[in-house]
């Protein structure tokens, strides 16, 4: 191919000294031109891939079987428990494979990065090779599309999901973590991660059969147990509370409803709090006081009291505390 001669117009009587000026500038390159910069980087990506991998261009460019045998697990699965294989396997018999998996290479092998239920199915077809697309990714971006590819699907439970997430935060930094990057709403995002709250000993748990509780009914459990921690409930009973409650249903193999709900059960409210009492001089009503096991609630009618008498309290309060 001929190198294209690229000529640069005189200026004209009209375009003056502005156009003289603008023509003296270093032009910026042209859409055309940083899209060409683009394409060329990363041809010469996939160049680089082919040449290490051993195969030829076309193959590359296509998918193409590649032996079951030298294809590792992706070590960002997240998913634990794989239902459905056999109808999966039923299907790619009688259709065959419609969607390749992918993967991406790693040395003399490859690294799977998604479609791990295929890959079992087609094992349990006794096949020995499957058809799959090889991508040039980080292992960051392994990790994420990992979990997006399963963040969708009814069959990942929530827990699956968190702990996934989690992990990716733990390996890669949690500043570069954040809901549009698994593309979750802020309020999913953090519901999720209501989980990493739960004592560790849960967690472990759970990972025995992920399904027992939901995103949410876990956000309301940590909820429930920073409340109780808060008027005075030790957290190591509320955790081996939460310990047995998982063990039953363990046993059981019951997903539990409302976890929070089931705690609250063996830590009554009525037993912490004594009732208040309202505070008056003469007939103005000041405020309102209220006892706990650890607290001592005073809230004051704000129209009663002027500035200066409220830093007064404060001192008072302070000077008992010194005295």
């Amino acid at each position: 191919m001929s190198a294209q001669t690229e000529t640069t117009p005189k200026p004209t009587q009209k375009t003056g000294k502005a156009a003289a000026d603008r023509d003296s500038k270093p032009r910026r390159p042209g859409i055309t031109e940083r899209l060409a910069g683009a394409l060329q980087e990363n041809f010469s990506s996939h160049k680089l891939i082919i040449e290490n991998t051993g195969v030829s261009e076309t193959e590359y460019w296509a998918a193409r079987p590649i032996d079951l045998s030298i294809i590792d697990p992706n070590p960002w699965q997240p998913r634990k428990e794989f239902d459905g294989i056999e109808e999966l396997a039923k299907l790619i018999d009688e259709q065959g494979l419609l969607v390749p998996i992918e993967v991406r290479a790693k040395g003399n092998r490859y690294e799977l990065v998604s479609g791990e239920r295929r890959v079992k199915a087609h094992k349990l077809l006794g096949k020995t090779r499957i058809l799959a697309h090889v991508v040039n990714i980080t292992d960051q971006e392994s990790s994420v599309r990992g979990i997006v590819e399963n963040l969708g699907r009814k069959d990942l439970c929530d827990f699956e999901k968190s702990r996934a997430i989690i992990r990716h935060k733990a390996e890669f930094g949690s500043l570069s973590t954040t809901h549009q990057e698994f593309g979750l709403t802020q309020s999913t995002y953090y519901r999720m991660m209501a989980f990493e709250s739960l004592p560790e000993a849960v967690n472990t748990l759970l990972d025995k059969k992920p399904s027992l509780i939901t995103a949410a009914s876990a956000e309301k459990t940590v909820k429930f147990i920073k409340e109780k921690v808060e008027s005075g409930t030790s957290y190591e009973a509320l955790e081996k509370a939460l310990i047995s409650i998982i063990q039953a249903a363990l046993s059981s193999g019951a997903p539990i409803k409302n976890l929070a709900r089931s705690l609250e059960k063996k830590f009554p409210q009525t037993s912490q709090t004594m009732a208040g009492t309202e505070i008056k001089s003469g007939e103005v009503k000041l405020g309102h006081a209220k006892k706990s096991k650890n607290f001592y609630e005073l809230k004051l009618v704000r129209s009663q009291f002027s500035d200066e008498q409220l830093e007064k309290l404060e001192e008072f309060l302070k000077s008992l505390k010194s005295a």
